[in-house]
């Protein structure tokens, strides 16, 4: 059996094999670290409880690629020195470059779910110092995030945050 922090190459990621953290609520699950891609992207997927009612905004050297499963989010992200906000749904894809503000919200009434590429993978050490390991398979109530530690561990990790 594969350890949560490495799968063997040609078997299926399962939540068996997998590295799950809580973070502020919402259940980021490791399904390919970056260590196994030498680095050059790591694959999440996050279930995100509703009922946050700020959006986040932060922006990293990280491009992130989207892949709604279920549920709906709205998104928000700056184009052209403004603020564009948009909602997106299961099956649709959210592609964000490197360096643009940019967060998101769950807007539906129950748990969504996304699975991300980030490139590169590198990002996946923000999410391993800022969540907690969890055996839980269904995200709590979010709970408000730690500004003071998001700042600490984003300037490690190059990602700034930003006021809407």
């Amino acid at each position: 059996m594969a350890t949560p922090h490495d799968h063997a190459e040609h078997e299926p990621v399962t939540p068996e094999s997998s590295l799950t953290l809580d973070l502020f609520g919402s259940l980021i699950t490791f399904q390919v670290r970056s260590a196994e891609t030498e680095g050059a992207y790591a694959i999440l997927e996050a279930a995100v409880p509703p009922g946050r009612a700020k959006v986040l905004m932060h922006s990293h050297a990280a491009a992130e690629t989207f892949q709604i499963l279920d549920g709906e989010f709205e998104f928000h992200a700056v184009r052209d020195g403004q603020v564009s906000v948009f909602r997106a749904s299961a099956g649709d894809m959210v592609h964000m470059p490197p360096n643009v503000p940019h967060g998101y919200r769950n807007v539906a009434k129950e748990v969504s779910s996304f699975q991300t590429v980030v490139a590169p993978g590198s990002m996946e050490g923000y999410f391993l110092e800022l969540g907690m390991p969890t055996a839980a398979t269904r995200p709590t109530k979010p709970t408000a995030p730690d500004l003071e530690l998001l700042g600490t561990v984003g300037e490690k990790y190059g990602v700034a945050l930003y006021e809407e």
